[in-house]
């Protein structure tokens, strides 16, 4: 309702350069409900570099902190863009209008092939491109990775410090989300996994770990428990 009341339209794209938090998930499902691209992009961008990313991707809206609202305003004024904050507690002005509207909302029809989200390469080889992704593609990933990985309801996925750009199907599957804040150091590898067998959880990341291969747990009545670090080589 946040999104159709500042004159949003299916198509339309939103930029998002905030944290992972259970609030940034809520954007990106406001943005598949109203019929909106879903844009995530890393925290660690600078404003030059996000000064591409909104003028390539057409970007109607940009979300992101209030600490770079003032340095994105004029970026953002440039290329046609409304500004909106998102902090990591959940204030900021995009809920401040969310929660003005009502609780209701008819979802927008779409098609399989419909445009759901542009996730941006990382660049290493050349400027960073966008990948156009279908409602198919996402519906595809997130129902491959529930079989292969035999996601249930009861399961919880603990995903710490990876982007909302590298959540892959995590915001499709039917596991509860328990997002850890920031860590670092190799120490923390090690309490990643007492973690794991703690919680009964599957953990997905990427950053600030050894390279190592996939490792998989068994452990406690509900079996096979999995850490996949088949992104640490990037």
């Amino acid at each position: 309702n946040a999104f159709a009341a500042q004159g949003l339209t299916p198509g339309d794209r939103v930029a998002a350069q905030v944290e992972k938090s259970h609030d940034a998930l809520a954007v990106y499902a406001a943005c598949v409900q109203a019929g909106l691209v879903f844009l995530p992009l890393n925290t660690g961008y600078t404003v030059d570099e996000l000064s591409y990313f909104i003028e390539d991707s057409g970007a109607s809206m940009v979300i992101c902190k209030g600490d770079r609202r003032e340095a994105l305003t004029p970026i953002a004024k440039k290329h046609r863009a409304q500004i909106e904050t998102l902090e990591d507690d959940g204030t900021g002005s995009l809920p401040d209008k969310a929660g003005d509207q009502a609780d209701s909302f008819k979802t927008v029809k779409r098609t399989e092939d419909d445009l759901a989200a542009l996730l941006y390469t990382s660049g290493t080889t050349g400027r960073s491109k966008g990948a156009m992704l279908t409602h198919r593609n996402l519906a595809s990933n997130a129902v491959t990775l529930a079989a292969l990985w035999r996601f249930t309801a009861a399961d919880v996925m603990m995903s710490y410090p990876v982007e909302m750009a590298h959540l892959r199907g995590s915001t499709s599957r039917p596991a509860t989300a328990d997002w850890l804040s920031r860590i670092h150091a190799r120490p923390a590898y090690q309490r990643l996994l007492e973690e794991m067998r703690r919680q009964q959880a599957v953990a997905e990341g990427k950053q600030h770990l050894p390279v190592f291969p996939s490792i998989r747990i068994r452990d406690g009545p509900h079996g096979l428990h999995r850490y996949d670090a088949a992104w640490m080589g990037e």
